[in-house]
């Protein structure tokens, strides 16, 4: 004779059946809960870390692309364990906080990217003509080098040929001047 699904388990084996169904619950609202709070750990650095403006997904961030940045399912945290306590108390408050303080919409990091393209070709033309003027600098530099030393051998030519003149004068004979009487 065949036993129904009720009778088959003795009463200890179905409380032990019962006790482990708990703690794999239990253990799977932790493993959710962490790999939700790493995701969003994650996601407030690469925010941080791109000047406010959430890089992925277009710059969008909603609770959708929060559950697949944590690799957890889209219907996950509207089950009666995590809607009211999980996903109330810090899902949501957090999404409200990020999304206040952070570009999180693809139109605004659309605008912001426009924004900061703009700021960086800014920074890029201010570089550019620093670095023009720098080189007409380093020419106008180059140019009184050059005419120093076109000044210099002549004046080494002249010191040359009055030396020459001074020996010839004094017959070889070499003559200190005197230093004149300061006042």
């Amino acid at each position: 004779m065949k036993k129904n699904g009720s009778e088959k388990y003795s009463q200890a084996a179905k409380d032990l059946i019962r006790r482990k169904a708990l703690d794999q619950g239990s253990n799977r609202y932790d493993s959710v809960v962490q790999a939700v709070t790493a995701a969003m750990h994650r996601i407030e650095l690469e925010i941080k870390g791109n000047g406010g403006v959430y890089p992925s997904n277009g710059g969008g961030l909603t609770l959708n692309e929060l559950l697949r940045r944590s690799d957890v399912g889209l219907k996950t945290l509207f089950g009666p364990k995590y809607k009211e306590g999980f996903k109330r108390e810090v899902v949501d408050p957090w999404l409200e906080k990020i999304k206040t303080s952070a570009v999180t919409s693809r139109r605004e990091a659309a605008k912001s990217a426009i924004k900061r393209a703009s700021e960086w070709r800014e920074m890029y033309d201010d570089l550019l003509q620093s670095h023009r003027k720098s080189e007409l600098d380093l020419q106008e530099a180059r140019r009184r080098l050059a005419e120093a030393e076109r000044h210099l051998v002549t004046y080494k030519r002249e010191n040359d040929e009055l030396k020459v003149a001074l020996s010839e004068a004094t017959g070889g004979k070499v003559v200190r001047l005197s230093k004149p009487a300061r006042p």
